[in-house]
């Protein structure tokens, strides 16, 4: 049987905003959203409010996904309305998601650099491409001196620990898989966490976030959540190319 628990986010250590404002040695963290675009169950984004004073939520639209084919018309408009009721719920908490548009590692640098972020945090992903990318991402941020927060949340338990368990070797059963993961989530029970009840608010004008800031030779966009059906846009026409050199491929 696989152990379940439910249990409530502990007390963090949020100072006050305005005390942290005078702290010099205040904790400025970029959340970096990916998949896991929620406030609940989300054990990064609940490690990333530890002492932290002004928290920067942020999703990367990456120009790589439309531009591999991965990503259809319908895709993208749900990851769309998934941003806006990711906004909303940081709204009610007195945050808001700022949206990034271009390559992560060059959209997150010029990020660090702006709003004098101490801290990145997110959620591990254990695909090929997401793996490379973090890799620059870490190598990027080691070289700026800002500190890498990561936790499993998006798989039930932590990947490399079940290959651990099978002596880092890849199982050829599903009997063996259930094994070993029976044995790892007893060891480390799958917790579901509550969403924080507060969240630290980003420095919106400290950081220089507005509109007159958002174009230019920099192509560094940063909108409310949702006001990208350009991307859709470019979805489908990405669908319609492919589909007609398919045509032209049969005939």
């Amino acid at each position: 049987a696989i152990a379940w628990q439910r249990r409530r986010a502990l007390p963090l250590r949020i100072p006050d905003s305005d005390s942290a404002a005078l702290d010099a040695s205040s904790m400025r963290t970029l959340f970096w959203f990916r998949k896991s675009l929620r406030l609940h169950d989300n054990p990064a984004l609940i490690a990333s409010l530890e002492d932290c004073t002004a928290l920067y939520p942020v999703f990367c639209l990456d120009p790589w996904f439309v531009q591999s084919g991965k990503v259809g018309a319908n895709r993208m408009q749900f990851l769309l309305e998934s941003l806006e009721d990711l906004d909303r719920s940081l709204r009610a908490l007195n945050s808001r998601l700022i949206v990034l548009r271009g390559s992560p590692l060059e959209q997150l640098e010029l990020a660090f650099e702006r709003w004098q972020i101490n801290q990145i945090a997110y959620e591990i992903d254990t695909e090929p491409y997401a793996k490379e990318r973090d890799a620059a991402v870490c190598k990027m941020a080691q070289k700026t001196k800002v500190k890498v927060l990561r936790r499993f949340g998006h798989t039930l338990c932590n990947v490399d620990a079940l290959l651990r368990r099978a002596d880092g070797k890849p199982v050829t059963s599903y009997s063996a898989f259930l094994t070993n993961f029976n044995k790892e989530v007893n060891a480390n029970p799958i917790v579901v966490l509550d969403p924080p009840a507060k969240l630290p608010p980003p420095k919106l004008e400290d950081a220089g976030i507005h509109r007159e800031h958002c174009g230019g030779n920099t192509k560094n966009i940063v909108e409310d959540a949702g006001r990208h059906e350009e991307i859709v846009k470019g979805a489908s026409r990405h669908e319609e190319d492919c589909f007609r050199r398919r045509q032209t491929d049969i005939t």
